[in-house]
């Protein structure tokens, strides 16, 4: 089947036209032909539906080389081909640099054919190349601009100005006239319209359902979907109809992560404006990015929800503590007031009892019997005992109140330690106990007040006797130690587990001054250590045995060991293998501190 083939003859000779035409026709070609000789009728008949226009070189009217700047300056892709008799290297290449396609000497027309051919195929080529070119820059600009758009509204958290800001972009990327933008209420399953572009108050009311109208029907589908003809369409929506006229509905749905979050639909009004294949693509490529935006504007909603409730809690929270605290301040400070006055409407009386008591101790020998002696020797010690019991609560509520002050001052350990050993050699005489001490000459003096590093001493050497038995042995032994005082913990048992030094009068010292009283008594029990210096606890020592105490002393010793930066902890293998009780306090020297400055620390 021959191919048709529309071809100008720019050539003097008839004949040569003639001779041209049969060769092409033998190469399976049917040539339409026209054939000119002068400029002006070359220049009448160029036409860009031409598939070839054959130059004869040399002419009386035009050259060749002119022939083809003129069709060249009509900026057509029209193959040319030059004839002619003769031609030299230099004026081949000239011709072809003026956009000859090929040239054909005149006693070798039979490859003519191969040259027109030859010359087709690449005026396709390169329409294909340039298809190829303005489609890539067209999806370039596609890019871009909805890259620009979609940086816009990434901006943008706000949800509501956000929907405008979406709907706006996307009438704008397409030309659109109108259209709304609807959020997907998965409760109710329905598509509810959040904003509109050329519509009415009307919209506010409106209510779609999946596969409803061309809005719906994308929505169920989750495909885009374009209506022209909007009218007669089986997806046009009465609502529409019969307020708008719409000529044209193009609507994508909003997916994330395949989720469905809405549709965007805009609309054309005039009946010669047709959504095209490049608008379908632009507006699925936008509505993905506004799709996440969206998400991320409910997230943000939800942050700041969230915050703002949190916030509210925590104020509400803060005002309960603050309310809390300030009923605990004025219980403390009625505690305290209770405290004093407890202590003066006490301590009064009882001081009387005790100086009436000793009194008829030391005039009723000789007056009284035995038996009357003992009983005034057993309350002397019960009113001692009371008396000591209301100093310690009156101390401890001064700690807890953070009104316990010290006077510090560098003290030699075993000058006072001697002071409490002749006080506990006596109690443990008494239960025919034998106190050994263990004191080097060498020690460092600590920066203590004396009067509650005494107590301290006391307490624990008098709890000793207190739990162990007749003919048992205290042990009271003083070093020096050194290192960090975590490091030194390290193995030990009991409250100090765990817990950071105390406050100190400035630094942390790595010098300490070490004493331990261990016993052959009851022994505690592992799970007891934890709780041995808590307020008001006594533990019992045997099954049927406790000891007289209110459960004070320990809790205030180690509260006084704690305000001169020091430690204590307890140790026992377990019931009926004694304890042992520690404390570390600071060296004079490594701590500072001046002697005789007064240091009021908090009890917290």
């Amino acid at each position: 089947m021959p191919v048709p083939l529309r071809v100008l003859i720019l050539e003097d000779s008839s004949t040569e036209a003639e001779m041209m035409i049969q060769h092409l026709r033998e190469a399976g070609y049917e040539p339409d032909w026209r054939r000119v000789e002068t400029e002006p009728d070359y220049l009448s008949q160029l036409d860009p539906s031409l598939d070839v226009v054959l130059v004869d070189y040399t002419l009386p009217d035009m050259s060749g080389p002119r022939a083809l700047q003129r069709l060249r300056d009509r900026g057509w892709d029209v193959p040319a081909i030059v004839v002619t008799g003769t031609v030299s290297e230099e004026v081949a290449l000239d011709c072809l640099r003026l956009g000859a396609n090929d040239y054909v000497l005149k006693d070798r027309l039979a490859r003519l054919g191969a040259a027109v051919r030859s010359a087709i195929e690449q005026r396709g080529l390169r329409r294909e190349r340039a298809a190829v070119a303005a489609d890539l820059a067209l999806r370039t600009q596609q890019l871009e601009a909805v890259r620009a758009i979609t940086l816009e509204i990434a901006r943008e958290t706000d949800l509501a100005p956000l929907l405008a800001l979406v709907l706006r972009k996307a009438a704008e990327l397409v030309g659109a006239v109108s259209g709304a933008v609807y959020l997907w209420d998965d409760a109710r399953r329905l598509l509810v319209p959040q904003v509109w572009l050329g519509c009415g108050d009307w919209m506010r009311d409106l209510r779609i359902k999946l596969g409803e109208g061309i809005t719906g029907r994308a929505a169920a589908r989750q495909q885009g979907m374009v209506v022209h003809a909007y009218p007669t369409s089986p997806y046009a929506h009465a609502a529409f109809t019969e307020r708008m006229a719409i000529a044209a509905t193009l609507a994508e749905p909003l997916l994330y992560r395949d989720q469905l979050v809405g549709v965007i639909t805009v609309n054309h009004e005039r009946t010669d404006r047709r959504f095209n294949a490049w608008d379908r693509e632009t507006l699925a490529l936008f509505a993905g990015h506004a799709a996440i935006a969206i998400e991320n504007a409910r997230l943000y909603a939800a942050v700041r929800t969230h915050a703002t409730e949190l916030q509210a809690r925590v104020a509400e929270r803060t005002r309960d503590l603050e309310t809390a605290n300030a009923k605990l301040a004025a219980a403390s400070q009625h505690k305290s007031e209770f405290l004093a006055s407890m202590s003066h409407e006490i301590r009064t009386p009882l001081n009387s009892i005790l100086g009436f008591t000793q009194m008829l101790q030391e005039q009723g020998k000789g007056r009284f019997s035995d038996k009357h002696l003992r009983y005034l020797n057993n309350v002397h010690a019960s009113g001692e005992h009371l008396l000591q019991l209301i100093t310690d609560i009156v101390d401890l509520a001064k700690v807890e109140a953070g009104k316990f002050t010290l006077v510090p001052k560098p003290l030699a350990v075993p000058a006072v330690l001697e002071d409490i050993l002749v006080i506990a050699r006596g109690l443990a005489n008494k239960k025919s106990q034998q106190v050994v001490t263990d004191l080097p000459d060498d020690l460092p003096s600590v920066l203590a007040d004396p009067v509650r590093l005494k107590q301290i001493l006391f307490n624990l050497l008098s709890n000793a006797v207190k739990f162990t038995p007749e003919r048992g042995t205290i042990t009271v032994r003083v070093r020096a130690v050194r290192g960090h005082p975590d490091a030194l913990a390290v193995g030990y048992t009991g409250s100090h587990a765990g817990r950071p030094i105390s406050q100190l009068p400035s630094g942390t010292p790595t010098a300490w001054l070490e004493l331990t009283v261990s016993d052959t008594g009851a022994g505690i029990r592992a799970a007891d250590l934890p709780r041995l210096f808590t307020e008001f606890t006594q533990l019992e020592t045997t099954k049927d045995q406790r000891h007289e105490g209110a459960g004070l002393g320990l809790a205030l010793t180690k509260r006084l060991v704690e305000l001169h930066g020091g430690r204590i902890w307890a140790e026992s293998e377990g019931e009926g293998k004694g304890s042992t009780f520690t404390v570390r306090l600071p060296a004079q020297g490594e701590a500072g501190g001046r002697a005789g400055s007064v240091v009021s620390i908090t009890g917290n």
